[in-house]
């Protein structure tokens, strides 16, 4: 007998989600809704979004949240909630039951749960595959570690290079040396590695 992955839910933004960014490879400020069923990946999107996410996105379908909004409006003669909206859709798609991040917005689950969807909710990693890095994300994580180095050293060289002046406050290169220009010093490093 074979059995079936269960479905999975991320509400978030992928700028701050890692479960998130990991689902779609699709760099989002707002949150939005990723749905994975039967090895099919879903976002749901703002207007704002959907082309970008469409060309972008490493997901099987990008849909528009809006044109989620004016049918479900139609069917209930009233605006609904974007909780509504979701939850209509993802009941749309034959979900019944669905794993989600532990930090998956509560008022959201609630309303996945009115329109009888469960959900489970999986602490540590979503995604048990993050655990593991493939070739080209070490080659970038070696690269960042890299990258903070330079940085990092050039932190210290100006800080080695920097003397105690009046009022105890550190001087270099003739000025007083603030927590902007040391920032800026590694920033600069950093853009030139």
């Amino acid at each position: 007998m074979v059995s079936k992955t269960p479905s999975r839910i991320i509400f978030a933004s992928s700028e701050l989600s890692a479960d998130m960014f990991y689902a779609t490879r699709f760099s989002v400020p707002d949150p939005f809704l990723f749905l994975e069923q039967n090895g099919r990946k879903t976002i749901v999107l703002s207007d704002l979004e959907v082309d970008r996410g469409r060309s972008e996105a490493a997901v099987d379908e990008v849909v528009s949240l809006s044109a989620l909004e004016k049918t479900l409006e139609k069917k209930l003669k009233t605006k609904p909630s974007v909780g509504q909206t979701l939850a209509s859709f993802v009941r749309g798609r034959r979900v019944r039951k669905a794993l989600v991040p532990a930090n998956f917005p509560l008022e959201l689950a609630v309303t996945f749960n009115q329109h009888g969807i469960e959900l489970e909710p999986r602490s540590g990693l979503f995604w048990p595959a993050r655990e593991f890095k493939t070739a080209a994300e070490l080659k970038a994580l070696r690269n960042a570690i890299r990258i903070t180095e330079i940085g990092l050293a050039r932190a210290y060289e100006v800080l080695r290079a920097s003397e105690i002046g009046p009022g105890r406050r550190l001087v270099w290169a003739g000025q007083k040396l603030t927590s902007e220009r040391l920032r800026a010093e590694i920033d600069c490093a950093i853009l030139r590695a």
